[in-house]
Formats: structure tokens, C-alpha cells, sequence
């Protein structure tokens, strides 16, 4: 009962084919929307807890950088990436390995540069990987009220269409046309207007955690360097 007396089930009931196969786009694109929306933010929360805590515990450990120890995250978060402890990785693995071509603790500028280039390599790839499926939000952004403007116009054509002779159709006929129309617009505005929102907000996050892990990069870089740095 509850249904019968909402305007967008009124509308997809009454539309054709062709209008219903509208609605249902507009549904998949909510919902990727919605999906899309809910992981990334939930991604991000976790990215930046795991990243929080360990630069914590980096910064504070006072021994050799290539000393520290940090034990894997918890299982819940083994599809979570941790940016930070990724690109601790790759400079230690190239300090080690230029350290042991040396065969000594220090490392020449031409080694200390390698590594540098090697690392924000490291760091670029990271940050690339969190903005994975930030597209489709600016897809669906553009894409819903396009879909929703076709769903207008076909509705329209339908009210016409229903007037060969004049105004005799009934109201009801004309009225199935126009609530297609208004509800296909509606539905369009719905799915554009978070989806832009949070395709904003989320690349505005993905630019503002790229600049922290530049900024962990290089002291990360800088405290090898100290270590490290040949006379």
C-alpha cells in the first residue's frame, strides 16, 4: 500500500519499456554510486588510522631507521594498503641492498639519490592506487543527469503521443507520461549531486594524504641520509 502511494513506484509502473529500462539504470547507478561512495570513505578511515599509527611508532623508536621493526596489521585489514609502511619498505630494501654492494654503513650521494628516486617512485604508485574508482563517481556524476534528461524527454514524447486527436486522452494517460518525466529527473538530481560531492571530497583527500606522504618520504629519506651519508 505504502508502495502504490509513492510517486517513483507510481511512475515506473506506468511507463513503457523503455521507460522502465530507464529506472533501472538510474537503480544501478545508485547503487554503484552508494557502494563506491561507503568503501572509499571506510577505505580512507583505515588508510589514515594505519598510517597514523605507524608513524608513531617510527618517529618514536630512537635506533637506526633500518632497525625498525613493525609487525604486520591486523587480518580485518589485509585488503586495506599501508601507504606508509610501503614505502618504508621499498627504502629499506634498496638501502640494504646498496649498503651490501658496498660492503660498508655508508652510501655515496649517487646511492642516497637512487634510493630517493626509487622511493617517491614508491610513494607516487601509492598514492595513484588510492584514487582507484574515483572515476566512476565522476561518471556517474555526469551520466545521471543525462539518463535522467532522456527518461524527461521520453516521457514527454509518450504525453504526446497520447494526443493524436487533440485533447481527448484521458488525464490519466497524460499524466502516466509526465510522472515518468518528473521522477526520471528527479532520480538523475539524486545520484548526480552525492556523487559529486564525494568524488570532490575524496580526491580533495587523496590530494591532501599524498602531500603527508611526501612529507614522511622525506624524513624518512633524511633520517637514512643521517645514518648513513658517506664522509
Amino acid at each position: 500500500m505504502l508502495l502504490a502511494m509513492n510517486p517513483f513506484v507510481n511512475a515506473y509502473v506506468q511507463s513503457d519499456l523503455f521507460g522502465k529500462a530507464i529506472f533501472c539504470g538510474l537503480f544501478l547507478l545508485s547503487i554503484l554510486c552508494w557502494s563506491i561512495l561507503i568503501f572509499k570513505a571506510w577505505q580512507f578511515s583505515r588508510i589514515r588510522k594505519l598510517s597514523r599509527e605507524f608513524a608513531e611508532l617510527f618517529f618514536q623508536q630512537k635506533e637506526e631507521p633500518l632497525h625498525f621493526q613493525f609487525s604486520s596489521p591486523p587480518k580485518l585489514w589485509k585488503q586495506i594498503p599501508n601507504p606508509y609502511f610501503e614505502i618504508y619498505k621499498t627504502a629499506k630494501q634498496n638501502t640494504l641492498q646498496m649498503l651490501s654492494r658496498s660492503q660498508s654503513s655508508s652510501l655515496s650521494p649517487q646511492d642516497l639519490d637512487l634510493i630517493a628516486t626509487q622511493t617517491a617512485a614508491s610513494a607516487l604508485f601509492q598514492g595513484k592506487a588510492l584514487e582507484k574508482h574515483l572515476f566512476l563517481l565522476s561518471t556517474t556524476a555526469t551520466l545521471g543527469p543525462f539518463l535522467g534528461l532522456l527518461g524527461t524527454v521520453w516521457g514527454i514524447l509518450l504525453t504526446f503521443s497520447k494526443l493524436p486527436n487533440g485533447f481527448s486522452t484521458s488525464n490519466a494517460a497524460m499524466l502516466s507520461g509526465l510522472s515518468m518525466a518528473l521522477a526520471t529527473t528527479v532520480i538523475g538530481l539524486l545520484i548526480a549531486i552525492p556523487a559529486f560531492a564525494g568524488y570532490n571530497y575524496l580526491k580533495n583527500a587523496c590530494r591532501e594524504y599524498k602531500r603527508e606522504l611526501e612529507r614522511f618520504m622525506h624524513l624518512l629519506l633524511g633520517s637514512i641520509e643521517i645514518h648513513h651519508r658517506g664522509g
